[in-house]
């Protein structure tokens, strides 16, 4: 997920999110997982992106499981954000399919992190369900 520019240059993704029952995710490591299983699947990336591309995968990541847990306190709007990013990645030509991808890794690792986590995990699933790429 590489949109331009290094993404310590961007707007930095926050540390944590709070879950529903008020126990804190740590997001880096969490996202830091997503990204190795998704780079797992998509060996391709690094040639495509670099390093680079690796940097914006876990700040996008952070972003995501973020947006996800502000949903369920309905502070945000998951779908509106996922919508916003996709098509910001869309119009650089990323593969949606990846991305919807990533969202089923994101629901998986974030799974797995137990407790409070499960509505998380079960909001990212839903969001890759319902996600309509960009036409």
């Amino acid at each position: 997920m590489s949109p331009g520019e290094h993404p310590d240059q961007a707007h930095p993704p926050p540390d944590r999110a709070q879950l529903p029952g008020g126990a804190e995710l740590e997001l880096e490591p969490v996202a830091r997982e997503i990204c190795s299983r998704y780079y797992s699947e998509y060996d391709d990336e690094d040639g495509r992106y670099g390093k680079r591309g690796r940097a914006w995968c876990v700040h996008d990541n952070q972003h995501i499981v973020h947006w996800a847990a502000l949903d369920l306190s309905q502070y945000t709007d998951l779908d509106a954000q996922l919508e916003w990013l996709g098509r910001l990645l869309h119009a650089r030509e990323f593969p949606m399919d990846r991305f919807v991808r990533n969202l089923e890794l994101a629901s998986a690792v974030v799974g797995e992190q137990g407790g409070e986590a499960g509505a998380l995990s079960e909001r990212l699933a839903r969001a890759a369900r319902e996600f309509q790429p960009p036409a």
